[in-house]
């Protein structure tokens, strides 16, 4: 259990930055060599991690809103946040001792500082904290179930260049949260 221990601490204190690329198992790995990845290649490695290890893994969606969050957004990211009022977050439920538990290995221990949900050390038994106020969670037992999913319910309308700005933003707010 030490080694999935140490692989889940590891993973959850690399930089949270929002990318959007295919999340197979070698491009989410390469985003954990960069420091830099969002909550599902972190989630797609851990996934492979504990399935290796033998344990019960499945793929949790969630329902959020960025505006739940208690951080002070500045202005021009509250703006656009407003054309994205519902996003998907990843994490994963593992089956340990006969009971499904919440591994959320999302924020950094800058970002959990800075008043983002998260626990900096998991104990390797009891669920860990959700990375957001969750209004629906949906459970897949593959990423390709999840990204079947995903497909089907993200915004056909969406504005991608707005969105791109939105990333570019929260990425720098969060970046700035490390400092």
């Amino acid at each position: 259990m030490e080694d999935l221990i140490n692989a889940y601490n590891r993973i959850r204190n690399i930089h949270y930055k929002i990318v959007d690329v295919d999340y197979s198992l070698s491009n989410s790995n390469r985003l954990i060599d960069s420091n830099g990845a969002s909550c599902t290649p972190k989630h797609v490695v851990l996934y492979d991690v504990f399935q290796k290890a033998g344990f019960d893994v499945r793929f949790c969606v969630y329902e959020f809103q960025w505006f739940d969050f208690k951080l002070n957004f500045p202005q021009h990211i509250s703006a656009l946040l407003k054309d994205f009022p519902t996003d998907f977050h990843t994490n994963l439920e593992v089956k340990i001792d006969d009971k499904w538990i919440l591994i959320d290995a999302t924020w950094d221990d800058a970002l959990i500082d800075a008043g983002l949900p998260g626990i900096k050390q998991w104990d390797g038994r009891k669920p860990t904290i959700n990375a957001v106020y969750a209004n629906n969670v949906h459970r897949f037992d593959s990423m390709e179930e999840r990204a079947e999913f995903l497909k089907n319910n993200r915004s056909k309308k969406q504005d991608t260049e707005k969105e791109a700005q939105l990333i570019y933003a929260l990425n720098t707010y969060f970046e700035a949260l490390r400092n």
